[in-house]
């Protein structure tokens, strides 16, 4: 729109272009809008030398009208009696004008809506009648006020809507100012977000309702939020253009109002089956996220796509200006492979399979969205194969945890996967694997909630730990299909505090003996034998459990088990009385009485009396085991009768003999005394032969080596 500067110096400018001749007017040969028509006859106004722009020396006021309506159609005809075909005829008085009308004043003058400010009408006219001259009139614009200075205006002649209904007009409707984009009417919350106050047009609910309902995919939109934030519109929702080279270059946008980029204005997510483009790949809409598409056949054949910004496609944030797209699709929605017909629901990003309708509940829309089987078989980063599962509750006991959840791997729905707890801290993260577990208990709830993964998919488990105190639990999904990590579950971690135990104690009952009482398992306990009653002895202990250290000593030690015992201690009668055999030693002290004759020469036969060793087996009765001494005198004759028949100096000895005898008797034991010895050479000599007799004979000895020598 022209500025009222502007228009002031058109008006300045009309005298020359009123009053010079024109060539020929150049009008489009196809319809045009009428705004468009409406800047052409500014344009005119403002280029053309002074001439009538009727054309010609035409300088009515309807030939200027009549030009007007050529520019709008071909064969449209000016009449004072009625608009041409799908024209509006409005009553002056019904309601104000707005910029493209045709002002009627009765059967006198027609003039042409060029713009409306702050309740001001500004027309363009030719000869009109308040200076009854055309060209060179400084009324070829004429200021009016509605209400005031239009008085005589009868009726307007409104053009059809898709006259005047294009990108970046705006238009009101139930009190409501919209601004047309993409062939849509978007919502204007305050004029000072789209630039300031502009000229509407009001339409008819009938004409509102016949716009698109969002802008068409393609169209660009920018706000003046933050830097004059970029939006292309897609499936009916505003997708994000964080930088103009990532969509090709920088290209013509339309200034929207910042709250109309939101529902109930625009869709909050594009609609399922849109297809965009990005950096050359192709993606289908499904649930609010964008499925890679590998292959134009993979979806029917190749469509209309519109290109977006590949970084908003991966969504950095969920806040504005990245909110128009999911990074997984939304819970529920349901896919189909393209190729394989195959049938999957999404739950928090995870596809599972649904091998029957009648999985479903009652209700549920059936109506998928066809994408390539590819993501079905894939993991990408917008559809997530990994299980999926929550850790319900955890709690602390003495020495123990109990874990409690569920957990599925939608690639293997029928198939109950495992679980591992961890204490202490994550998976490689100083945590200590603890327990894997199956989750196969029965959880109606979680079909319930995931129609058609099945019941088995719960887990419920005390384990014994050595952690004491306050500790993290950490539960994982052991992956089995085609994801490409054991996740943690939904909840993880939860806090739990473990206690001390107390420490079990079992009875240990001792019969006949000391140590009974209260143990624990693996304790090891004293345990004595009364002392035996009369006419018995201690025998051995018996256990009806546990383990004994000797079972045949009075005092021993009992390793207690993990239940009651009882230990008894056995007595035996005493042994009858027995003779034992005595082992005795015998000590002899022999003492010599000798009387000596002197000497004599004569022929004597000596009797010598020698000493003897004789075995003596002493008896003796014991009833307990004791050492006896016993002295006993032995005086033993043996007699001995040498003959010598020389002459020698005879000796008669007379040797008596004491024996000593010290008796140690053991039972069962005998010891034989060492038998006689022989008789000693000495003794023999000195007493046979007499000392002078032996040194002659060595004496000859000696002499006979020596003279054999010499």
């Amino acid at each position: 729109m022209k500025k009222t500067g502007q228009r002031l110096l058109l008006v300045s400018l009309a005298m020359a272009l009123l009053c010079g001749a024109v060539s020929a007017l150049i009008v489009p040969a196809s319809a045009a809008t009428q705004q468009q028509a409406v800047d052409w006859l500014l344009s005119r106004h403002n280029i053309q030398s002074a001439a009538p722009l009727g054309g010609g020396t035409n300088t009515t006021c309807t030939a200027l009208v009549q030009r007007y309506y050529e520019y709008l159609g071909s064969g449209l005809v000016f009449s004072y009696a009625s608009p041409p075909s799908g024209w509006a005829s409005i009553s002056a008085s019904s309601q104000a004008p707005q910029v493209g009308d045709v002002l009627v004043w009765g059967t006198a003058h027609v003039g042409i809506v060029v713009e409306i400010s702050g309740g001001t009408v500004y027309t363009m006219e030719q000869n009109n009648a308040a200076t009854n001259v055309c060209c060179g009139s400084s009324d070829a614009i004429r200021t009016h006020k509605f209400g005031i200075n239009m008085s005589g205006v009868t009726k307007y002649y409104r053009p059809p809507l898709e006259t005047y209904v294009t990108d970046g007009n705006f238009i009101s409707y139930n009190n409501n100012i919209y601004r047309i984009v993409g062939g849509a009417p978007l919502y204007v919350s305050n004029w000072n977000n789209v630039g300031g106050v502009q000229s509407t047009t009001t339409v008819s609910a009938e004409q509102f309702n016949s716009l698109n309902q969002y802008p068409a995919d393609g169209t660009l939109v920018v706000t003046t939020q933050g830097q004059g934030e970029i939006f292309r519109f897609a499936g009916g929702a505003p997708i994000y253009v964080s930088n103009w080279q990532n969509i090709g270059g920088v290209q013509p946008a339309i200034l929207v109002d910042h709250v109309a980029l939101n529902p109930p204005y625009v869709r909050q997510y594009p609609i399922d089956g849109t297809l965009v483009n990005a950096q050359g790949k192709i993606y289908v809409f499904a649930g609010g996220a964008p499925l890679y598409v590998n292959t134009w056949d993979a979806v029917g054949g190749e469509k209309p796509s519109a290109r977006v910004d590949h970084v908003a496609l991966n969504p950095p944030s969920a806040s504005s200006p990245w909110n128009h797209v999911r990074q997984y699709p939304a819970d529920g929605t349901l896919i189909s492979g393209h190729a394989s017909g195959r049938m999957f629901r999404v739950a928090e990003g995870h596809p599972y399979h649904i091998s029957s309708w009648d999985l479903l509940p009652a209700g549920t829309p059936r109506i998928p969205v066809q994408v390539d089987d590819w993501v079905l078989d894939n993991h990408n980063e917008h559809l997530n194969h990994n299980p999926h599962g929550d850790f319900n509750a955890a709690s602390g006991g003495n020495g123990t945890i109990t874990v409690r959840g569920w957990a599925w791997d939608g690639n293997a729905i029928s198939q109950s996967i495992q679980v591992q707890v961890y204490i202490g801290g994550p998976s490689g993260g100083g945590g200590t694997l603890v327990a894997t577990l199956t989750a196969n208990k029965s959880r109606p709830d979680v079909n319930t909630t995931y129609p058609g993964v099945g019941n088995n998919h719960g887990f419920e488990e005390t384990i014994t730990t050595t952690r004491r105190g306050q500790q993290s639990i950490y539960v994982y999904a052991l992956n089995v299909g085609a994801g490409n990590a054991n996740p943690l579950l939904m909840n993880s971690p939860k806090t739990v505090t473990i206690t001390e135990p107390p420490v079990l104690t079992y009875a240990l009952t001792v019969v006949n003996g000391s140590g009974s009482g209260n143990y624990a398992a693996g304790a090891t306990v004293n345990i004595s034998a009364n002392a035996a009653p009369a006419g018995k002895v201690f025998d051995k202990w018996t256990a009806t459990a546990g383990t004994l250290a000797n079972a045949n000593n009075a005092s021993t030690t009992f390793t207690m088990p993990a239940s009651a015992a009882t230990v008894t201690a056995t007595y035996k009668d005493v042994p009858p009385e027995t003779t034992q055999p005595t082992t005795t030693t015998a000590t002899t002290t022999t003492t010599s009485s000798t009387t000596t004759t002197a000497p004599t020469t004569t022929t004597t036969q000596v009797t010598t009396t020698m000493p003897a060793t004789t075995t003596t087996a002493l008896a003796t009765t014991t009833t307990n085991p004791t050492t006896t001494k016993t002295t006993t005198t032995i005086t033993t004759t043996e007699p001995t009768t040498i003959t010598t028949a020389a002459t020698t100096t005879t000796t008669t000895t007379t040797l008596t003999t004491t024996t000593a005898a010290t008796t140690s008797t053991t039972a069962a034991a005998t010891t034989t005394l060492p038998p006689p010895t022989s008789p000693n050479i000495k003794y023999i000599f000195s007493t046979k032969y007499p000392a002078t007799f032996l040194n002659w004979i060595l004496f000859f000895v000696c002499f006979g080596w020596l003279w054999m020598w010499f």
